[in-house]
């Protein structure tokens, strides 16, 4: 970031810029999409990684009210918790080490394996896995969700690796893919995310964070959603669903 003081007033700029970039001009001719990159990668993207990058924003943009932070921001808005609380509640849940903090983990597994053959290496993997809902310990971005494979990110998976930016590491994890799809596992969201964003040429350093961003808005939108409800609108379920031992 520099500024350009003002005449009258060095500690008002009259001019900013990013990575080099006049902000006013940036403001006219890029999106906000480019400009997220621009922000953690130091240059604006061609036209392919924009492509690939807003697809991993609008993908992410709604986790849907089961995700364990969308319903804290959801409860939070039930609650009646001051509306400026609400993302920071679902960020709090996000960032545990099975979500955001996984992304970190899964990159530097794809970018440490991506040169071997898959197929062997879940043969390897497997025998020292206990139960296949700890895969994403051993081989973390990789699991099973509520007992089988993500079906709804094996069709991201598939759209996103007909991309022109999709490139070595989104084939390696495929492959892998295709490796665990026996054991009922396949795609978590922090791999498809760390995958991409390796091909996009970002750090690990870097992908939990943007997974947090990418996440955001849905998280947000939901908690403001519910507070403007009847507490009786929280989507609970049927007392027929539980069962009473």
């Amino acid at each position: 970031c520099l500024e350009q003081a003002g005449e009258k007033n060095p500690y008002v700029a009259v001019k900013s810029y990013c990575h080099g970039y006049d902000l006013m001009q940036l403001c006219n001719n890029v999106s906000g999409t480019a400009m997220q990159f621009l922000l953690f990668q130091g240059e604006l993207p061609t036209s392919e990684q924009e492509q690939l990058f807003n697809y991993l924003m609008v993908m992410n943009c709604n986790l849907g009210a089961r995700h364990a932070a969308v319903r804290a921001a959801m409860l939070g808005g039930a609650g009646r918790t001051e509306p400026l609380h609400y993302l920071p509640l679902g960020l709090s849940v996000l960032g545990g080490e099975e979500e955001a903090g996984q992304v970190m983990p899964a990159m530097e597994f794809i970018k440490r394996y991506h040169g071997e053959n898959a197929e062997v290496l879940v043969k390897k993997c497997m025998p020292s896995i206990p139960a296949v809902s700890e895969m994403h310990r051993l081989v973390p971005g990789f699991g099973q969700r509520f007992g089988s494979e993500d079906l709804l990110l094996a069709q991201h998976a598939q759209a996103i690796s007909q991309l022109p930016a999709a490139g070595v590491h989104m084939r390696w994890a495929s492959a892998l893919v295709t490796a665990l799809a026996p054991h009922r596992a396949g795609w978590l969201r922090p791999g498809l995310v760390g995958a991409c964003l390796l091909d996009l040429g970002f750090s690990s350093r870097v992908g939990g964070v943007l997974y947090q961003l990418f996440c955001a808005p849905g998280i947000a939108a939901h908690g403001l959603e519910m507070s403007s409800l009847p507490r009786t609108a929280m989507p609970f379920l049927d007392d027929s669903a539980y069962e009473i031992e």
